[in-house]
């Protein structure tokens, strides 16, 4: 579960995508499957399933029912009066909402993944993606079960030469931002963390904000990251992106 401001951020974005969509539903008349939307008073437009605009609209409304239940699920995740507060002053932010951030949707959407081209030295899958440490299968197992959009090892490339291939980017669609995420397996080993604090200060100081832009995720080489912690720090990070909208 999101936080309270994260939610009705998507409450937000999601009745604005249903007002993009015709209104009806999915019947029969008589053996033949149709769809049939609400217009003005009692008129309905009827088209046939099996027509071209019968299968666009059929999908239209089927989004539509997805939505709803969507909202029906978030809505029920907090008390009602107070969530309703926040999805009314999110609601009066511009919508679809600009986060104004250069790591918005559409930069997670032109980001390539797989841009690190070292070879992989194990054989970790997870749901048809490769990973190089089970580690990151955890990670992207509640990246996903949070319903998050992401990418596996994208570039970052600075003007002075420097280049890193973070673990991950993650988009958080209803806040039009994207966060990257990079796991440091090994912080035990002075050699290992020694070059990675380094790597760590070269993010900083390209102006990466920890935790806004950036989440780093330590452990030691014989510990594997606790998802529990994974899922608690990129929710309390969907927070800290979010607009203060009360």
């Amino acid at each position: 579960m999101f936080g309270i401001k994260y939610t009705a951020m998507q409450i937000a974005k999601l009745e604005q995508e249903l007002k993009t969509l015709p209104n009806g539903y999915l019947g029969k008349s008589g053996q033949c499957k149709v769809v049939r939307l609400y217009a003005d008073g009692n008129n309905r437009e009827e088209h046939r399933l099996t027509s071209k605009i019968g299968r666009q609209l059929g999908n239209a409304i089927n989004r539509r029912i997805e939505i709803e239940k969507e909202i029906e699920a978030l809505s029920k995740q907090y008390d009602r009066e107070e969530l309703s507060k926040y999805i009314d002053a999110a609601k009066r932010l511009q919508q679809p909402f600009d986060s104004g951030s250069v790591f918005n949707n559409k930069f997670f959407n032109m980001t390539k993944a797989n841009q690190n081209t070292l070879e992989y030295k194990n054989n970790y899958v997870n749901n048809g993606i490769r990973y190089r440490s089970k580690n990151e299968v955890i990670v992207a197992q509640v990246i996903e079960e949070l319903g998050l959009p992401f990418k596996v090892e994208p570039i970052v490339s600075y003007n002075n030469g420097d280049r890193y291939f973070p673990d991950f980017i993650i988009c958080f669609p209803a806040a039009d931002r994207c966060v990257y995420l990079e796991i440091f397996g090994k912080f035990d080993d002075f050699e290992y963390a020694e070059k990675n604090y380094r790597k760590i200060r070269d993010y900083l100081r390209h102006g990466l904000e920890q935790n806004k832009d950036i989440i780093f995720l330590f452990c030691s080489g014989n510990s594997m990251v606790d998802a529990k912690v994974i899922r608690e720090t990129i929710i309390a990070v969907a927070e800290t992106i979010c607009p203060d909208i009360l």
